[in-house]
C-alpha cells in the first residue's frame, strides 16, 4: 500500500491524501479480492528476477503504468500486498504540488492513450 504523508495538512494535502487512498489502496484492494491485476504505483514495487529481461525502466513520467501495461501483455499480472506500507512525502508548496499532480495526470492520460487495445 502507498500512503501519502501531508507536510502542512492543509485542504489541499487532505484532498490528494484521499485520493491517494483511493487510487492506491482501495482500487487495488478491490482488484485482488477480484483476483485481478493491479496497476503499479511508484513506489513500492518488487519484482520477481525472472522478469529482469522482461522490463526496462526508462526514464519516463509514469514509468509505473508503462511496467503495469507490459506486465499484462506478457500476462503477468502485478499483485497488490495490503500489508506493505510506503509513505512518500508531498511536495512543501501548494504551486509544487499542482504542478505534481498534473504532470502525473497528464503522464498517465498519454501512456493510456499509447497503450495496445488489449490493455486499454
Amino acid at each position: 500500500a502507498n500512503y501519502v504523508l501531508t507536510p502542512n495538512g492543509g485542504a489541499m494535502e487532505d484532498s490528494v491524501q484521499l485520493a491517494v487512498q483511493l487510487k492506491n489502496v482501495l482500487r487495488p484492494a478491490g482488484l485482488r479480492r477480484l483476483g485481478l491485476p493491479c496497476q503499479l504505483f511508484g513506489t513500492g514495487m518488487l519484482f520477481h528476477a525472472s522478469l529482469r529481461r522482461t522490463l526496462s525502466f526508462e526514464d519516463h513520467l509514469v514509468e509505473d503504468v508503462r511496467l503495469s501495461h507490459t506486465l499484462l501483455a506478457c500476462g503477468c499480472g502485478p499483485r497488490f500486498i495490503p500489508a506493505a506500507r510506503i509513505t512518500s512525502p508531498l511536495p512543501g508548496e501548494a504551486d509544487a504540488l499542482t504542478t505534481q499532480r498534473l504532470r502525473w495526470e497528464g503522464g498517465q492520460t498519454k501512456t493510456w492513450t499509447e497503450s495496445p487495445g488489449p490493455i486499454r
